[in-house]
């Protein structure tokens, strides 16, 4: 844990700017949410410092992840780069409009990459250490407003703080999602988590609040949320409908409440069957069922509690899980994007710790009301509930891992150093082949082909083309090669990855593929006869 502290704050320390910007412009929402509560205004702010604390282990613990990365993992990350960069050329030479009608054409989640060209042009700061930062400090932020949610519903500091650690450390997702380079998505789902949450304070009756601006701040608040990606659209619709169905349950006579259970559990088991049997939907139940199955089980414990003295927050959470579920199962076409479902199965993935989170806080707060209701012994409650945020916390933060994982890191030292030798040696034309790999999103398509080592980066990092063809393309083939040279390509690029290219089909056909780059993990081929250019070969 001191290593992992350690790496944080020379994170912090190092990009202590570009944090507080950040800091600054994502806390706007929640203290807007503080001031404008009457209630929270009368209380003590001494009662949030566990928040605040909290609020700043988790930030020191999230940046430790950034440390040693030299890009933003994964596939993804090469074009949240290349939007970017764009973006900052057009601010720089005021043809942003320009610039902006032209991304529209090929991408819809513009919001993310307009806030972060924003901050790199205004700090003067890198793209790479921007999306880094930004994504960690979301990630920080996303227990606060369920917090806010869980407090407000309870009026309980250990129910909404027990929520807000299972948020952010419970499961290995939505952290893990980072690992993916789903940036938009999680700044997305955060946008959501604050408009859902001011939301919630303004329309309770205490507040009072004008109801023109309310609607107002609705607006901007979801269309600004589903900017920064578009899916949280879905999400704004799945949280009105869950509130608007749990209200209309909430209005049926109590004897007939257990029927609506029992159908509404059974819907449930039905669809996460459904999903748990597609080989691919099934990764969305991964995180809470197998690895974060201990959590999850708890809180199925807890959520009888939450029907019983919760019974509006049980529903809504109840009906979002089920309706969750459904999308997936709901197909739809986006023109240049084919067939898609209304949700896809990372973004249910992602999203799932927030019902769970929120039902384990109601849940705990049931719990230690009937406790005090069951019992006669002082302070049972009071003990039960340290003892459980205590273990909980504890078993979260070592089985929790703050590091980038080794499956999706693609950009490395050795990488860094190749592309630096490309950029001086090859001439601005080379055209260089990377490996790829078809990754599967949706069970009904076929997936998409994508960069699977570090070759990706080399059109943003030196200005080379490159053309992707699979990892496990059959370099010994004479017509493979022939293929290779009508396509005119002049170099190979071997990574160290799992799905990179095979370093030892190219040593068995050292007639054909001269090595002009050899480092410890990484590999340039000339393919000879199709490019004259000669190199100095380099070891």
């Amino acid at each position: 844990m001191f290593k992992i502290l350690s790496d944080g704050i020379c994170v912090l320390i190092k990009n202590w700017d570009i944090i507080l910007t950040i800091l600054t412009l994502i806390l706007s929402g929640p203290s807007l949410i503080f001031l404008l509560s009457s209630k929270v205004k009368k209380e003590n702010l001494l009662r949030y410092t566990p928040l605040f604390f909290f609020f700043i282990l988790s930030l020191l613990l999230r940046l430790a992840f950034i440390r040693g990365l030299f890009s933003p993992p994964y596939f993804d990350s090469v074009e949240h780069f290349r939007i970017i960069k764009l973006m900052i050329a057009g601010l720089k030479s005021s043809t942003f409009s320009d610039v902006l009608l032209e991304l529209l054409q090929n991408y819809y989640h513009l919001g993310f990459h307009f806030l972060a060209s924003l901050l790199a042009f205004g700090l003067r700061a890198g793209p790479t250490e921007v999306v880094l930062i930004f994504g960690q400090i979301a990630l920080t932020m996303l227990p606060v407003p369920i917090y806010f949610l869980v407090q407000r519903e309870t009026d309980s500091q250990i129910a909404a703080f027990f929520s807000a650690i299972l948020s952010g450390f419970g499961w290995y997702m939505p952290g893990f999602a980072i690992n993916w380079g789903k940036y938009p998505a999680l700044v997305g789902i955060l946008a959501f988590e604050i408009v859902l949450c001011t939301a919630y304070i303004f329309s309770q009756k205490k507040i009072h609040p004008n109801k023109q601006s309310f609607i107002l701040f609705l607006i901007i608040g979801i269309f600004t949320a589903t900017l920064i990606h578009s899916r949280v659209a879905v999400l704004f619709f799945i949280a009105f409908s869950s509130y608007i169905f749990a209200k209309k349950i909430g209005d049926f006579p109590k004897e007939i409440h257990h029927q609506i259970l029992r159908i509404f559990l059974s819907l449930i088991f039905i669809f996460g069957f459904l999903v748990s049997k597609e080989p691919l939907l099934k990764l969305a139940l991964e995180p809470y069922f197998i690895n974060g199955i201990s959590v999850t089980l708890t809180i199925f414990f807890l959520s009888y509690f939450a029907f019983k003295k919760h019974p509006l927050g049980f529903y809504f959470n109840a009906i979002f899980i089920f309706l969750l579920f459904l999308s997936l199962f709901i197909p739809i076409a986006l023109p240049g994007f084919g067939k898609q479902s209304l949700l896809d199965r990372p973004f249910v993935e992602m999203i799932l710790y927030f019902p769970l989170s929120i039902l384990a806080g109601l849940g705990l707060d049931g719990a230690l009301k009937s406790l005090k209701e069951s019992t006669d012994i002082p302070n049972i409650a009071r003990t039960a509930s340290i003892l459980i945020i205590g273990i909980t916390g504890l078993y979260t933060l070592t089985h929790y891992s703050f590091y980038q994982s080794t499956c999706c890191s693609l950009l490395e030292y050795d990488d860094t150093v190749a592309f630096e030798w490309m950029d001086k040696n090859l001439p601005p034309d080379a055209h260089v082949l990377v490996a790829g790999n078809h990754l599967n999103v949706h069970p009904s398509t076929t997936g998409d082909l994508v960069g699977s080592d570090a070759g990706i980066w080399i059109p943003q990092l030196t200005g080379r083309k490159i053309t992707m063809l699979s990892y496990d393309l059959e370099f010994l083939s004479a017509e493979k090669t022939s293929i290779l040279c009508q396509r005119q390509i002049d170099y190979v690029y071997v990574g160290n990855k799992m799905q990179s290219f095979n370093r030892i089909k190219f040593i068995e056909r050292k007639e054909i593929y001269k090595e002009v780059l050899s480092l410890p993990n990484i590999q340039l081929y000339q393919l000879q006869g199709c490019s004259p250019t000669k190199l100095p070969t380099i070891s």
